[in-house]
């Protein structure tokens, strides 16, 4: 809760110097906002430790568990209204002994003047338990999931209210913000997930254990974000904030098994949210890098223990782009695309 109104100030404070800006704007000479750099392909490297994590019943009570990854690299590519990020797959954690997960993701955006879609698929097979409050009882520290496997499909559909401000500035650099600038983004959450195998896992001593009571979880959860984002701009360096509270419905199906019984519930709950995060980097016509931090949190009100996202979770990303003239192997399909969506063509 101290999040949520540390983040509700600091968008707040945003805002009402955002308002302030454009009561001076209307007095003065009209300005220009963004600058479009959409016609130019912009390729990003970045590196973040963002990686997913869950909370699962065990043994009486409820463990958190992540697969063993390190840093994450990805290539990202930037046209016009399409933003493709291609991960390269990420080394094991120190400990090896903490498995091998398998790993595959691929996120997609479309990012309009208006309209942004953002779409991810991914799939991770092999957890350990990162809980220090658990595992500190055991002398090697180590228990392993290896056949866990979640598969989790998630959108995002938002709309931008104030055309000065630019959210494809800081979420695909195919433009730049030029002044400051706000804006509430209102927007749906929806993810389609499945997590299974549990029923077994690797004990402290390196031995396989197989577990007569264990579940297997899938299901729908949709959320309504309430959000407000935000950009100070010093020349060609830039300060972006956003804060998303939210709420929502998790419709989920659990299928329970009991010494090789089994049995098929449905299990719905309401949520709250909050995704929340700040960047700050360099902008120019042909370069850009930066660093940025996001947090994100829900809260399920299951009146049982159930397998559920971390409650709460930091990431960090360092980026740095590149902006050059579009080679032909990207305008073309994009241009066929425009030509049989001519909706998707800008002026």
């Amino acid at each position: 809760m101290k999040q949520l109104f540390f983040w509700i100030l600091l968008v707040s404070i945003a805002s009402a110097l955002s308002q302030e800006q454009e009561a001076k704007d209307s007095v003065t000479l009209p300005f220009k906002y963004i600058e479009d750099y959409t016609n130019q392909l912009n390729i990003k490297l970045e590196l973040s430790n963002e990686i997913p994590a869950y909370k699962i019943p065990f043994e009486g009570s409820s463990i958190k568990i992540k697969p063993n990854l390190g840093l994450r690299y990805a290539f990202v590519f930037n046209y016009k209204w399409a933003s493709l990020r291609l991960g390269i797959r990420p080394n094991n954690a120190n400990d090896e002994e903490k498995g091998d997960p398998k790993t595959f993701r691929l996120k997609f955006k479309l990012i309009f003047p208006r309209w942004s879609h953002h779409f991810e698929y991914n799939q991770v097979k092999g957890y350990y338990v990162s809980d220090e409050d658990f595992v500190q009882n055991y002398s090697n520290n180590h228990f392993i999931f290896p056949d866990l496997k979640t598969k989790v499909f998630s959108g995002v559909t938002a709309y931008k209210f104030n055309s000065k401000y630019s959210l494809r500035a800081t979420e695909s650099h195919t433009e730049v913000q030029l002044r400051s600038a706000g804006s509430f983004i209102p927007s749906i959450t929806y993810m389609i997930y499945g997590i299974n195998g549990l029923d077994n896992y690797i004990d402290e001593d390196g031995n396989p254990q197989f577990r007569e009571n264990f579940s297997d979880n899938s299901g729908f959860t949709g959320i309504l974000n309430l959000a407000y984002y935000y950009t100070f701009v010093y020349k060609k360096w830039y300060a972006s904030i956003f804060a998303a509270p939210g709420f929502g419905y998790d419709f989920r199906k659990v299928t329970e098994y009991n010494n090789n019984l089994s049995e098929k519930s449905n299990h719905n709950a309401f949520l709250t949210s909050l995704n929340a995060g700040s960047s700050i980097g360099f902008n120019d016509k042909k370069i850009y890098f930066g660093l940025s931090f996001k947090h994100s949190a829900m809260d399920f009100k299951h009146s049982e223990e159930r397998i559920e996202y971390l409650s709460s979770q930091n990431a960090y990303f360092l980026f740095f782009g590149y902006r050059f003239k579009a080679p032909k192997v990207v305008t073309k399909p994009i241009n066929k695309i425009e030509q049989t969506i001519p909706v998707l063509k800008q002026d």
